[in-house]
């Protein structure tokens, strides 16, 4: 079971006043991911934007409509 996030750290919480918390982990996930991001038109090749199609495809669509009937 996940540790709750402290995200208030009062019930008079403030948009003023309050503090700015650091997550590393999770500042450190997306910068990673943005710096993959910037690369990507580098990388590009057409047979991988078809395999992105088809596996959005299955995933999304038939995925979706498989769980929901």
């Amino acid at each position: 079971m996940m540790k709750p996030v402290e995200r208030v750290k009062d019930t008079g919480a403030c948009a003023v006043e309050g503090e700015v918390k650091l997550d590393l982990k999770k500042s450190l996930w997306i910068s990673i991911m943005l710096i993959g991001s910037l690369l990507a038109p580098f990388y590009f090749s057409w047979s991988a934007f078809c395999v992105f199609l088809v596996s959005t495809y299955i995933t999304l669509l038939i995925g979706h409509s498989v769980g929901m009937h």
